[in-house]
């Protein structure tokens, strides 16, 4: 600071002697004046040396400092177990169960464990939230669990990266049959309370707490789950009216372990995040542009209002048009059903009638992840004017991700509509 302080001062001094330059006020022989434009060439010289020292060192530091932050971002940050720190209930304290459901309706609860993020929603909730379907997103991945609440427990029923967080699996329960299924807490609410789930280990109540400190605020009453292996120890933390707010798993209480801690709670909110939108393009070989759109989703909220809102966006349809569903099935078809004048509508739009289905057979095919989608009208199969009706109406998305040529041209089915 002071270098470029005192660069500037002779900057303003030489403005001054080039404004007195016309009339000098000493006059200088020529070896005197040649001795301090010679010095004023040297200092000059030294100087753009050190900014140049200077820029490489900054240069130099700031390397440095990227690659730590780099190198930071694949490690694990390890710390002591953190209810240390917490303030312990009193003795024979208890709490109540449906105080201490997981996730809540309408609510994002981000997540940080000193390097990476992860945020939760609940998609779906039945029954006064006695069941809840959540979305655990994290580092690009999407983990749908299934909670459901009960004669004096809080089972998580599955997590998995193999179902569609938008799949609603919840009126259908019953038939869920999995290997993963956890007692996360189980009445009385009190310290020495144990169980033992499906995969036959054991968990226990082992403390209550008062008060826990969070990014996301002060958090009261609290529950300490702790669940012990050979080769593990995990420490699950539930709050009142928060449900679940970190997790600490270390391979003893004596070590370091890592910390999954809440550091933000948003209340009736929705959930928004990226999803790819093919839109229609003549000029690319597959008839569209990959783009990237927002994705907009409420607890209990319509797949076909968002969707329906996504493609009036990029104007497929008008105002006229709903959709009327879109959900898939057993048989993993994504289906998008459109009230009457669809396809009318469809053949206004700048782009050919195929380069806008095409649109919307690979958006809903990369949404839920499949290979068969099939557009419908009120229930029946859309008939296209332009193109051939694709086999019992399914259009089939080859590996590579294009519609194969079969579906345009085989023969049009009976089950047809506009």
């Amino acid at each position: 600071m002071i270098k470029y302080f005192q660069k500037y001062l002779l900057m303003i001094a030489a403005v001054i002697l080039v404004g007195c330059s016309s009339e000098p006020m000493i006059k200088l022989s020529e070896e005197r004046q040649q001795e301090i434009d010679a010095k004023l060439a040297k200092q000059e010289e030294n100087n753009q040396l050190n900014e140049e020292n200077v820029q490489q060192e900054s240069s130099s530091q700031q390397t440095e400092s990227m690659t730590d932050v780099e190198s930071s971002n694949h490690e694990i940050l390890l710390v002591d177990d953190p209810s240390k720190n917490f303030e312990v209930a009193a003795t024979g304290t208890s709490y109540h169960l449906w105080d201490f459901a997981p996730y809540l309706p309408n609510q994002i609860k981000q997540f940080n464990n000193g390097t990476q993020n992860s945020a939760t929603y609940m998609n779906y909730s039945q029954n006064d939230i006695a069941q809840s379907q959540v979305q655990w997103r994290q580092l690009g991945q999407v983990v749908t669990q299934v909670f459901v609440m009960g004669e004096g427990q809080i089972q998580q029923i599955t997590s998995t990266t193999n179902l569609n967080p938008y799949d609603n699996v919840l009126p259908s329960i019953d038939t869920i049959q999995t290997s993963d299924t956890k007692v996360l807490l189980q009445e009385p609410l009190t310290v020495g309370t144990q169980w033992t789930d499906s995969s036959n280990q054991t968990s226990e109540i082992t403390a209550l707490y008062d008060v826990m400190e969070t990014e996301a605020g002060t958090l009261t009453n609290i529950i300490e789950v702790t669940r012990s292996s050979d080769n593990s120890i995990q420490k699950d933390f539930y709050a009142q009216n928060q449900g679940f707010v970190g997790r600490w798993t270390s391979e003893s209480l004596e070590e370091p372990g890592e910390y999954w801690q809440l550091i933000a709670d948003t209340r009736e909110v929705m959930l928004t995040h990226p999803i790819t939108l093919f839109v229609p393009d003549d000029s690319q070989a597959e008839l569209v542009t990959k783009n990237e759109g927002t994705f907009a989703y409420q607890t209990n909220g319509s797949l076909a209002v968002a969707f329906e809102q996504m493609f009036r966006e990029i104007g497929i349809i008008d105002d006229t048009i709903f959709v009327n569903d879109v959900y898939m099935d057993s048989q993993d078809v994504a289906t998008i059903d459109f009230t009457p004048g669809v396809v009318t509508i469809l053949n206004n739009y700048e782009s050919s009638e195929e380069a806008v289905i095409r649109s919307i057979v690979y958006t809903l095919g990369d949404f839920f992840q499949t290979n068969k989608v099939r557009l419908t009208v009120n229930g029946n199969g859309l008939l296209p004017n332009s193109i051939s009706y694709p086999d019992q109406g399914i259009y089939e998305i080859s590996v590579t991700g294009s519609i194969n040529e079969d579906d345009f041209l085989s023969e049009e089915s009976t089950e047809s509509s506009q």
